[in-house]
């Protein structure tokens, strides 16, 4: 399988600006949908602030990577648009309503992926704009959301 590196660029059509998502080299790029899901927040691995270039990773149940992001700013990652499954097609495109999500992190640095007991998730004491806390240490799907949360990497 091979794949394909997408970088962020600016496409100007009738005068409107559009913005191209920037996927990495480690995670695939998930499938898209009408139905998301947003975070938002910081992220550090071994008490240290994410680099450019490391990568979250959001995978369903299944295996399915259906969100993605690669850090620009440090300690920083976001928007992560985790797509839902858009029932009105065949497809299955991302994940279910309720349904448990894994969170994955590549340090690019290190060339490493983190999951499962490695990855700790908490809330921020308050939202900021139209992000709100994540209410809990279990990642789920809810579709149409907006939501701010602290990703911790450690061994």
């Amino acid at each position: 399988m091979t794949k394909v590196k997408t970088y962020l660029g600016i496409l100007v059509v009738s005068g409107l600006l559009y913005a191209i998502p920037v996927f990495g080299g480690h995670f695939e790029e998930p499938a898209t949908s009408p139905i998301l899901m947003h975070l938002v927040g910081s992220l550090t691995i071994d008490g240290e602030g994410a680099m450019p270039g490391d990568e979250v990773g959001i995978f369903s149940k299944s295996g399915k990577i259906v969100g993605t992001f690669v850090v620009e700013k440090k300690g920083i990652f976001g928007d992560i648009a985790i797509t839902g499954d858009d029932e009105l097609t065949y497809e299955h495109e991302g994940t279910l309503g309720g349904e448990s999500l894994e969170i994955r992190v590549w340090q690019k640095s290190t060339n490493r992926e983190y999951s499962g007991g490695d990855i700790h998730i908490s809330s921020p004491v308050r939202g900021q704009a139209i992000y709100t806390p994540y209410p809990g240490t279990l990642l789920q799907f809810e579709g149409e959301t907006f939501y701010l949360l602290n990703i911790e990497v450690a061994e």
